[in-house]
């Protein structure tokens, strides 16, 4: 709760000197997202829970209707299938381009991107594997926000991520992706 608390005062802060610009110059934005991460596919049928995801990301409108974002985050998710607890954490970094449409204050927006994750992997069964990889992946998203403010402004997104599959530990032959659904609350500003 701390750390919310000083995030929102960090944000208050910086936003603070933008009023004085008008709505019309500011074409850049920065955006937390906050939420879960939903695993499908290859970390669902090992038995993998839902899991945190966290995310920021900078953008930028190239006109009304289209921007690009660049981004990158955490998620992590567990299992503890047949007394082994197993982590599979990652770091994305990621490029995102964005369609919108405003209507007032809101704003609903889709997005096709892709981008590099670089997983860790830690499996303590029988065999126990210890790996990491970097791991090529597109996704999609949608969401929506409101302007609270003409600078701050709030709002949901949905992300569904595909990638390759990892190479895992010469010693087994396992090959995972780490496909999954985010669904996230997001709070950012422009600039």
């Amino acid at each position: 709760m701390r750390y919310c608390l000083l995030a929102f005062a960090a944000m208050a802060f910086l936003v603070s000197p933008l009023q004085a610009r008008g709505a019309e110059e500011s074409a850049n934005y920065f955006v937390l997202k906050a939420g879960g991460f939903f695993p499908t596919d290859d970390l669902e049928d090992l038995g993998f829970d839902a899991g945190f995801n966290g995310e920021m990301a900078v953008g930028h409108y190239l006109n009304r209707y289209f921007s690009l974002e660049l981004g990158s985050g955490y998620f992590r998710t567990e299992t503890d299938e047949d007394g082994a607890d197993s982590t599979v954490w990652t770091v994305p970094l990621t490029v995102t381009a964005r369609g919108s449409y405003t209507l007032g204050r809101l704003e609903a927006y889709a997005g096709l991107g892709g981008g590099v994750y670089f997983v860790h992997f830690d499996f303590s069964g029988a065999p126990a594997v210890k790996d990491r990889d970097a791991l090529a992946g597109g996704h999609v998203m949608a969401g929506a926000h409101y302007f609270l403010t003409d600078y701050v402004f709030m709002g949901v997104e949905g992300k569904y991520t595909l990638t390759e599959e990892a190479d895992l530990d010469d010693a087994i032959p396992l090959e995972l992706n780490i496909n999954g659904f985010t669904a996230s609350a997001t709070l950012g500003f422009r600039f």
